[in-house]
């Protein structure tokens, strides 16, 4: 009798150390999924960044187009004149656009490397965002 008792008592402390166990691995699985679901979100974020970032390139790359073709057609109406003022208006906005298009393309390397940063910190984080 005395024996039932202990094996009774040692089953009872192995059921609640299995629900306590099990208890924690709920609640680490729910925290992993929360930080996948935060995780993703960034990354969703810096892509929307990257993206609104190549639209500025894209912009200021048609700016540029056009302000070509404007000293195109400065040109053609006083080359004599117009000579100086276009190179000097060329060296501006080839300044000025290139300056622009740098900026952008730092930002979007920025946000490449925060975006591979946030992935590259825990690769089992990495494998359930790419699956």
């Amino acid at each position: 009798m005395h024996r039932g008792k202990r094996s009774h008592a040692l089953r009872e402390k192995i059921d609640a150390s299995w629900k306590s166990s099990m208890h924690r691995e709920i609640r680490n699985s729910c925290i992993a999924r929360e930080k996948i679901i935060h995780l993703k979100r960034r990354i969703r974020a810096s892509q929307g960044k990257i993206h609104a970032l190549q639209d500025e390139i894209h912009a200021s790359q048609e700016k540029s187009m056009h302000r070509g073709k404007e000293i195109h057609a400065s040109r053609r109406k006083n080359s004599c004149i117009a000579g100086e003022k276009i190179h000097v208006s060329q060296e501006k906005v080839s300044c000025i656009v290139r300056k622009e298009i740098h900026a952008l393309q730092e930002k979007i390397h920025t946000s490449r490397e925060k975006k591979s940063c946030i992935v590259g910190k825990d690769p089992c984080i990495a494998e359930m965002i790419h699956a």
